[in-house]
């Protein structure tokens, strides 16, 4: 009885995981299909494959909005944006998690606190600030605004990742004679790989997405990033439900790509630390 039981429950996990599962994967298969029709052919059957398959959406894409243009000016922002980033916060992180120093604590509350600030606030600033250093329109203005907003999260997962790293290991390490740089280098980075990686898929996902600074501090096309671009293109051509298709498909790809080849680290880097704070 207690085994029959148990079967049911499992089966109720699964029907339930199944119906999650494909609430997501719809939209995936749904923006696929309807990409390679025409506006006709999408009209007289959204739901249906179809009839003859049609590049007309890509090649729009390719041509009018420059589609290759606007992934690289994603990939460049994202890419500098989470290197800094994490670069910035393991040193950091490295310090307040293994030196000991006056007001750490303090120090490190002060950094974390950030996260609290609504980002809403300090738009006006920010914009009044970079259009004074001229730097509006520019891939740097974006790269240092993402880099300030993902640091205090950033600073505290990795902290608390780095904390159970064993203070045998580094003072092993300080017997040997290694430096603090080749620790971090050596010993923090190797075993803080998961953590990093986990850090780096969330703000991948993250950025890539974003799309409220992208419209406000890159007006121009040139410059626009990819979710900007889509954005255009749903507010210009609105009845051309294919190429809006089309163009949230190619810019979801990447996000889908990093989950596959690195899904792996993700629960690993989570739950790294959730016993040691």
């Amino acid at each position: 009885m207690k085994a029959r039981l148990n079967t049911a429950n499992r089966l109720i996990i699964v029907a339930v995981l199944c119906v999650i599962a494909a609430t997501t994967i719809y939209p995936l298969i749904f923006m696929l299909i309807n990409s390679f029709k025409i506006q006709s052919e999408y009209i007289l059957g959204p739901l249906l494959f179809p009839k003859q398959i049609s590049l007309t959406n890509y090649k729009i894409m390719y041509s009018s909005y420059k589609i290759v243009r606007l992934f690289n000016n994603s990939l460049v922002i994202v890419s500098c944006s989470i290197f800094f980033e994490i670069f910035l916060c393991s040193l950091a992180a490295y310090a307040f998690a293994k030196a000991k120093f006056k007001g750490k604590g303090y120090l490190f509350l002060f950094f974390i606190s950030m996260m609290i600030i609504p980002f809403q606030v300090l738009m006006l600033p920010l914009y009044i600030m970079f259009a004074r250093l001229n730097l509006i329109n520019t891939k740097l203005a974006l790269i240092i605004i993402y880099t300030a907003t993902l640091i205090p999260f950033a600073l505290y997962f990795l902290t608390t990742n780095f904390r159970t790293i064993p203070d045998e290991i580094i003072e092993s390490a300080k017997i040997d004679g290694a430096s603090y740089f080749r620790i971090y280098w050596s010993i923090i980075l190797p075993i803080g790989r998961s953590a990093m990686i986990t850090l780096f898929i969330l703000d991948f996902v993250w950025l890539w997405n974003e799309l409220v600074l992208a419209l406000i501090f890159l007006q121009s096309d040139e410059t626009k990033t990819i979710t900007a671009g889509v954005a255009t293109i749903l507010g210009r051509y609105s009845s051309n439900q294919p190429l809006m298709l089309t163009g949230l498909l190619l810019s979801s790809l990447p996000t889908i790509i990093i989950y596959t080849v690195v899904a792996k680290y993700l629960m690993k880097g989570i739950t790294v630390g959730a016993v040691k704070g």
